[in-house]
């Protein structure tokens, strides 16, 4: 969203590294089914960590990179995704995928942006806080402020869903912690008349505005009809020489499709595995040709 005429987005770690995040989906039956994997999650410009520079030498003018791997089920294990935004707005966001039984890297199309990720309820354009949406091809509107009750400083579910959710939805348990009242703008997005590429008739974001993160987002099809609603509970952790942030990028969020009778629920990190933010990560992941550049992919299963 735009504030005071500058673009304002959530602050957020410059590394974090989810060793274990889980992903589960059930279906109108109650049936679920998981995956778990992990994601490297690095901002290479706009930076605003101590210590860390503005902009990371050798990033050739990337933004923010998302790297993706499958560990089980087994069958899909190794598949990676690696997405790059960029500092030019203008520029398209890439997305490549390594495919395990290939043994090599392949540029996704474009047109995939609305395609489901791996059997999940979300697509590439709700990603990085249910928001991954290219800015220049967009409407965005301030339609009011609310008061809402979110859950952000509260402790990992244990186990694998569903165990310690309150079914049948998969909602956080009141033994997690405490829920708070937060002030948010309601922000309407829609796409600008002719853009093209976009997968909604409307997005509505409730934006926190203390952390301009999103905390709850309405998704509506083309024919404007309610389709997913999107609970976004972000886990408060300290960041090194910071302290503690709200946006860490450690959280649980689900997507409840009301169209399709289907959901999703991601938790990251899950299973008691460790989450790692900036210089807490293993020297490993601070490899940026590996974890940020579609060469990096042709280094895995090697």
């Amino acid at each position: 969203m735009e504030s005071a005429g500058e673009l304002v987005v959530p602050l957020s770690p410059h590394l974090t590294v989810n060793t274990n995040g889980v992903v589960c989906t059930m279906d109108s039956g109650n049936s679920v089914s998981c995956k778990a994997g992990m994601k490297v999650y690095r901002q290479l410009a706009f930076n605003t960590d101590p210590g860390i520079p503005r902009d990371i030498p050798g990033a050739e003018g990337k933004f923010f990179t998302q790297y993706e791997m499958v560990k089980e089920p087994e069958q899909e294990r190794y598949t990676t995704v690696l997405t790059i935004s960029y500092a030019d707005l203008q520029r398209q966001e890439d997305v490549y995928v390594f495919i395990p039984a290939l043994r090599r890297y392949q540029p996704m199309s474009p047109m995939a942006r609305c395609s489901a990720d791996l059997g999940t309820d979300e697509t590439p354009d709700d990603r990085r806080y249910g928001f991954n949406s290219n800015l220049t091809r967009l409407k965005a509107d301030v339609i009011g402020e609310k008061k809402i009750l979110a859950l952000l400083d509260y402790q990992m579910p244990s186990g694998r869903f569903p165990a310690n959710y309150d079914m049948p939805l998969g909602w956080p348990m009141p033994a997690w912690g405490k829920w708070q009242l937060r002030d948010a703008y309601v922000v309407s997005v829609t796409k600008l008349d002719g853009s093209g590429g976009h997968c909604l008739g409307k997005r509505v974001i409730y934006v926190d505005k203390a952390t301009y993160a999103p905390l709850w987002e309405d998704l509506y099809d083309e024919s404007m009809q309610p389709w997913r609603f999107v609970g976004i509970f972000p886990r408060a952790l300290d960041v090194p020489g910071i302290g503690p942030e709200d946006t860490s990028n450690s959280m649980v969020y689900g997507f409840w499709d009301v169209k399709y009778s289907h959901a999703t629920i991601f938790a990251e990190a899950a299973e008691g595995e460790p989450f790692y933010i900036n210089e807490q990560a293993p020297k490993d992941f601070l490899d940026l040709a590996r974890f940020t550049t579609p060469g990096g992919l042709s280094q895995i299963m090697r």
